[in-house]
């Protein structure tokens, strides 16, 4: 007896969503539609996280917009922050009475230091959530992704 060769044939997106979830869940991310709250740095980190993720359909949907535009805010703040301290060095001179009577000249830990520390904390959550780090994209299942090419050749042929 002859083993039949079953019909393998690669999936669209689609149809890959369609089958893992029984529907489709969302479209995929526009990251053409950059959000208004982001400062400047933020829409540049956006726009990073678009080039890197744009060949890679399904990696973002749609209901993921608030969660990227969260990692975009904190990533802002976080380069402001790390900016504070290369300005104005690791102490500060501190501005209460209480400051300048405990000695040293006043001087105080930069208050900066702290919002890099609570910022980089929300920055781990996000790239965890995103699935932006080694360990995420291993728990998600991708630990190496090629890019979607829809004119490429189907291996099943």
């Amino acid at each position: 007896m002859v083993a039949r060769r079953s019909q393998l044939r690669l999936l669209t997106h689609e149809e890959q969503q369609k089958r893992t979830s029984g529907q489709l869940i969302a479209p995929d991310l526009d990251f053409h539609v950059v959000p208004g709250d982001l400062d400047e740095v933020g829409a540049m980190e956006w726009a990073r996280i678009a080039r890197a993720l744009s060949p890679f359909p399904g990696r973002l949907l749609e209901t993921d917009r608030a969660a990227l535009e969260s990692y975009c805010m904190w990533f802002a703040l976080w380069r402001s922050a790390a900016a504070e301290v290369a300005k104005f060095g690791v102490t500060v001179a501190g501005r209460s009475s209480a400051d300048a009577a405990r000695g040293e000249a006043g001087v105080v830990k930069n208050p900066a230091i702290q919002v890099m520390r609570d910022a980089a904390g929300q920055l781990r959550y996000w790239c965890r959530e995103l699935g932006f780090t080694p360990d995420a994209r291993g728990r998600m299942g991708l630990l190496h992704e090629e890019p979607f090419d829809p004119n490429a050749e189907d291996p099943f042929d």
